[in-house]
């Protein structure tokens, strides 16, 4: 009888270690894929968030920081509301075929915004300007008070997404900044 209990006893416990081991392996196994894919994860997600910064840097340099574009936002800076739509339908008839070029890329947003935080033109939504965007879109007024580039996932009015805002200095002087954002797609 007793070595029946000890044989039971020690029967239970070869289980149970064994259970034990075997569990413990299973769960440092999974832990190692989880990590991996995460390491995989995370390279693709760096080398596409430098692809969409080097290919929004590119579309300031190629088709925003340019003599005609920033020479507009600053005139629309101290225009008046009838000056700001003439202003505004000249930046857009200026970009509108670059636009939609980008648009073939997966950019979504060409926005254009005073340098009070105010909409100016969104290429997006042409008929939709002059709101206050302080209140909603942190990265516009960290640009437009710091007049340093914002790389951030933000939500907007109107789309959310990966987005791009740089200040507009004409003639040393800042008339405004850009936002250059992608859809989720990209």
């Amino acid at each position: 009888m007793k070595r029946r209990i000890i044989f039971i006893i020690s029967s239970l416990f070869i289980f149970f270690l064994v259970f034990f081991l075997i569990h413990n392996d299973y769960q440092q196994r999974k832990i190692d894929h989880i990590s991996k894919r995460l390491t995989v994860f995370d390279t693709r997600i760096e080398a596409t968030s430098k692809t969409l910064s080097d290919f929004s840097r590119y579309v300031l340099e190629q088709s925003i920081n340019q003599e005609p574009v920033l020479h507009l936002m600053s005139e629309a800076v101290d225009a008046d509301t009838e000056e700001r739509a003439i202003i505004r339908n000249k930046l857009y008839d200026l970009v509108s075929k670059d636009y939609e070029l980008l648009l073939r890329y997966n950019f979504r947003q060409l926005h254009f915004q005073l340098p009070d935080n105010t909409s100016f033109l969104r290429m997006h939504s042409v008929e939709q300007f002059g709101d206050d965007l302080s209140d909603v879109r942190e990265t516009i007024r960290r640009v437009n008070e710091t007049l340093t580039p914002v790389i951030a996932y933000e939500e907007g009015r109107i789309y959310n997404g990966y987005r791009f805002v740089y200040p507009l200095i004409y003639n040393g002087i800042h008339c405004g900044s850009v936002e250059i954002s992608f859809s989720m797609k990209s």
